[in-house]
């Protein structure tokens, strides 16, 4: 920064308005003096022109021409020194003299020209060429008026040459006295500077000693004017800031003996504060610790006193017997959920309680809550319905246990404060960055509603609304204080809005992370697009809901509240499906049965939807001509699953598929993958759960074998040699036995929307490496046109890991033995042979991959990674896989092999890592077991 001191101040102050003022007056006088030198040479043109007018014109007149020439030879040699050309024009615009032949007296010719009236001036850079007319004014006798005759005009060229000299002077006059000027300001104000300079420079020294703590300095000798009363101020000040010091330093002194008493007194607090907050921790240790061993103590024998009552319940009793042990076996309930809600208020109270931070499916988590509370509300003939936005994503990251928790507590209040009428559930969210969501649940119940009084204790421990209330309704008054604190925990709130005797709506809001990698296997059902549907339902947010799921399908819509809404071409229409949502009493059976027996004649396949869980009366609706009978709230799930079902399927139902445990499936499945590992994997899972499983190696191999024999379901991988997933599926369902068989896609790892194009390309459902076995049974029971059925009974002589072969923690940094378990579906015989196929590829899948970058094959090298990332997921190596799969996805998104090369180093690293410790981590497995 620039700093300016008085003296360039002073200097600027006096030297710029003489520069500018001289340089205004000096530039205004020479534009004034050069203009007076020109109109000086152009009037001296003019007055030529005029004196040679009248000769010129009786010359014209007496056409004289050599007179005419000799005298304007002579006036131009006169002017020679000035006149470089002089051209005669007749009024007929003919050139009648050219003072030199040399000169293109046509390029000096006016255009057009009659007659002109008045001189004309044009400049050019050197000269000034004058128009001047010859005109001639005469007197007439009879009137006595004078008269104008026109007899052409002058052209006269005149030198500015002449000028320039004068011109220069000018100049160098203007420039003199301007510097004339800024010399006689500049030394004015350097001189006024001496005289200001000295006592400022005198006072500022006198400053600088007072603010490096030299008090008693001051300025003795007087100033001049204004500079007197400065230094008089300065040393008054002076004498002020010496004052003050001395005051400061005696309140400073007192100050801090005031302050050593003062530390003295809270050194004696802080003593007595520790003691007692060492007190108030040990109370809540002891406290919490009480608490935890209590609820266990109390949840053991509770837990044996439940199960024993429900075993009884399965005996011959009689009705009392039965009474009473259903008191007991609710009564047990009701005290664990109290002693579950007051050790969770205690983990909350302590800080210990932990939000886990793990992959869940949204849906089935929400779906999970919904039917557990679902029996209560059809128990009070209530309405319950769940509207989901359909575009919600399913795969998060989060506490699934502390999410359906809370949803619960909600909905749980909402069905005990409710005798009648309805209660609606709208799930909405927001997408506040690349990776975190925020999704809000929206409980709307028609209850008892609160009060503005009782508002104001909603939250607090241990108590209600109403104090009444407890005694009506029972329950500890910890439910919405656990919900809230974990609703907070989980970076969100619950807040509500309620009127008395009208209804409540509490808001539960939590943040959580989107899952890049999916959990779930939630497909769209695209067999149902553009399929038409009537859908009667009375309950309008049920109905909205419903409706929401079926236009998020492409489905072709006609909803009603019942039959007299609809138009007569509605009436008329046939429908692919119908669905019906009832609210069953004990009086609008009979109706209920009449309206399906109506829409059995509009639709083949007419699905009913009640608030009721009761077998009988689903049998007898079934009876009555619908296809299948679920639960509400309808969900995306169940309508689903319940629309795809084929009628042929449940025709196929046999007391024998109703058993509770089944031994296998009457299916036939083929399973197709180019990786041995995966491939021997999938058979021991299958040949436990399904009559015949077929293995293929590629697609073509799996497409001959569809020539061959008809299969119930094709689980077929994407990236296979010889022939890939994709074609051997579309060959499949050309020309094979199995054209209107389920094939399934299996795949080790796909790119967001890899999945919908899957199913656009053909397939009939997806499933992600690595294979849950769970979800392999889900499947399989959704084929087996079985419904409710309970887990498959495995009779194969499997080793099975147990309490005494789980290790807590297995991971080393390269192999996870757990999560080779886990993923061998705790098959221990199955989890070495994995791990060993595994460890015996390597050295070759190695140097199959080096060869291939270096003769930058990428196609054949994406196949590898493919074919080593099918082989990890199978096997607890998580870094290998994480590195497998990231260089997958690069390939995929179409990454250069030049541009992957840090990756596939590190990648080489990790494999000989991996093969440097197999040895010794298989040899201390094995010794394990």
């Amino acid at each position: 920064m620039i700093k300016i001191t008085i003296k360039d101040w002073v200097i600027l102050f006096a030297v710029l308005p003489t520069l500018i003022i001289g340089t205004i007056l000096g530039v205004y006088f020479a534009l004034t003096r050069v203009a007076e030198v020109d109109n000086v040479l152009i009037n001296k043109s003019k007055n030529i022109a005029e004196t040679m007018s009248v000769s010129v014109a009786n010359n014209i007149t007496a056409k004289n021409q050599g007179n005419l020439e000799l005298y304007l030879d002579y006036i131009y040699g006169v002017n020679s020194s000035e006149v470089l050309t002089l051209l005669l024009f007749d009024h007929a615009n003919n050139n009648l003299y050219n003072n030199n032949v040399a000169n293109n007296y046509p390029d000096y010719r006016l255009d057009d020209v009659t007659q002109l009236n008045a001189p004309i001036v044009k400049e050019t850079a050197g000269t000034f060429i004058i128009y001047n007319p010859v005109i001639v004014v005469g007197l007439v006798d009879k009137d006595n008026k004078q008269q104008k005759k026109y007899y052409g005009y002058f052209v006269i060229e005149i030198s500015k040459a002449g000028t320039l000299f004068d011109k220069q002077m000018i100049i160098l006059i203007v420039l003199s006295t301007v510097f004339f000027g800024v010399f006689l300001s500049s030394n004015f104000a350097n001189r006024l500077v001496l005289i200001i300079s000295g006592p400022v420079k005198e006072m500022n020294d006198i400053v600088l000693q007072i603010r490096q703590g030299v008090l008693g300095a001051r300025i003795d000798d007087p100033f001049e004017g204004e500079l007197d009363i400065l230094r008089i101020g300065i040393n008054n000040m002076a004498q002020a800031i010496e004052d003050y010091q001395l005051d400061l330093e005696s309140n400073i002194d007192q100050a801090t003996r005031d302050l050593r008493a003062a530390l003295e007194q809270f050194e004696i607090q802080n003593v007595q504060l520790d003691l007692a907050k060492r007190k108030a921790q040990d109370a809540n240790r002891v406290k919490s610790e009480f608490l935890a061993n209590m609820s266990h103590e109390l949840r053991t024998p509770l837990n044996g006193v439940i199960g024993f009552t429900r075993q009884i319940l399965k005996t011959p009793l009689t009705e009392t017997q039965r009474e009473y042990l259903g008191t007991i076996d609710n009564s047990a309930n009701n005290l664990l959920s109290i002693i579950n809600d007051i050790l969770d208020f205690s983990k909350l109270d302590s800080g210990r309680m932990a939000i886990e931070h793990i992959p869940f499916g949204f849906r089935d988590s929400i779906d999970e809550a919904i039917i557990l509370v679902s029996a209560a509300a059809h128990s009070k003939n209530l309405e319950l319905s769940l509207n989901i936005k359909p575009h919600l994503p399913n795969s998060l990251i989060g506490d699934s246990l502390r999410v359906k928790q809370v949803i619960i507590n909600l909905l749980g209040n909402a069905i005990k404060f409710t005798d009648q009428g309805f209660i609606k559930v709208d799930v909405d969210y927001e997408i506040e960055d690349n990776s975190d969501i925020m999704i809000s649940f929206k409980v709307t119940d028609t209850g008892i509603g609160i009060s503005s009084k009782q508002e104001e204790t909603l939250f607090e421990a241990f108590s209600q609304a109403d104090k009444s209330i407890t005694r009506l309704y029972g329950g500890t008054g910890l439910g919405l204080v656990i919900a809230k604190r974990l609703a907070n925990e989980m970076g969100g709130d619950i807040t509500f809005t309620s009127q008395p005797h009208k209804g409540s709506s509490f808001i539960f809001t939590f943040k959580t992370e989107l899952n890049q990698l999916p959990v779930d296997n939630i497909i769209e059902p695209f067999e149902l697009e553009h399929k038409s549907i009537l859908y009667i339902e009375k309950n309008n947010h049920s109905r909205k809901a419903t409706e929401a799921i079926l236009n998020h399908w492409n489905m072709q819509t006609t909803s009603a509240e019942d039959m007299t809404h609809l138009s007569d071409s509605q009436l008329n229409q046939h429908f692919d499906y119908a669905l019906i949502g009832q609210q069953v009493t004990t009086t609008n059976i009979p109706d209920i049965q009449k309206l399906i027996q109506t829409l059995s004649a509009k639709s083949e396949k007419v699905i009913i939807a009640i608030n009721s869980n009761s077998l009988s009366l689903k049998e007898t609706f079934i009876k009555s001509g619908a296809q299948s009978c679920i639960n509400k709230p309808i969900t995306n799930k169940n309508l689903k699953n319940t629309m795809l079902v084929k009628s042929s399927q449940i025709e196929a139902i046999t007391d024998d598929n109703k058993k509770n445990i089944i031994e296998k499936l009457p299916l036939s499945v083929l399973a197709v993958d180019d990786n041995e590992a995966n491939l021997k994997l999938i058979n021991s899972l299958l040949s436990q759960k399904v009559i015949s499983v077929k293995l293929a190696k590629d697609g073509r191999e799996a497409f001959n074998l569809c020539r061959q024999e008809k299969f119930d379901l094709i689980l077929m991988d994407i990236q296979m040699p010889v022939m890939d997933g994709i074609s051997a599926m579309k060959k499949i369902k050309e020309d094979s036995l199995n054209v209107d068989t389920c094939i399934t896609a299996v795949t080790a790892h796909a790119l967001p929307g890899e999945k919908e194009k899957f199913i656009r390309e053909g397939f009939n459902a997806y499933l992600a490496k690595p294979i849950d076995e769970s979800l392999l049974e889900n499947i399989l029971l959704d084929h087996s046109g079985i419904e409710n059925l309970s887990p498959i009974k495995n009779k194969q002589n499997v080793t099975y890991i147990d309490k005494k072969t789980t290790l807590p923690d297995t991971f080393n940094g390269i192999y996870d033995w757990n999560l080779s378990l886990n993923r061998s579906a705790n098959k221990i015989d199955l989890a070495l042979e994995m791990f060993t196929m595994l460890i015996q590829s390597l050295p070759e899948m190695k140097v199959a991959l080096q060869n291939n970058i270096r003769l930058e094959d990428l196609s054949t090298t994406s196949a590898l990674v493919h074919k080593l990332n099918g082989a990890c997921c199978y096997v607890g190596v998580p870094r290998l896989e994480r590195i497998v799969k990231s260089i997958e996805s690069q390939i995929k998104q179409q990454s250069t092999l030049e541009i992957l090369e840090p990756e596939f180093f590190e990648l080489f690293d990790e494999i000989d890592a991996v093969l440097e410790n197999s040895d010794e981590y298989l040899e201390y497995i094995q010794a394990i077991y």
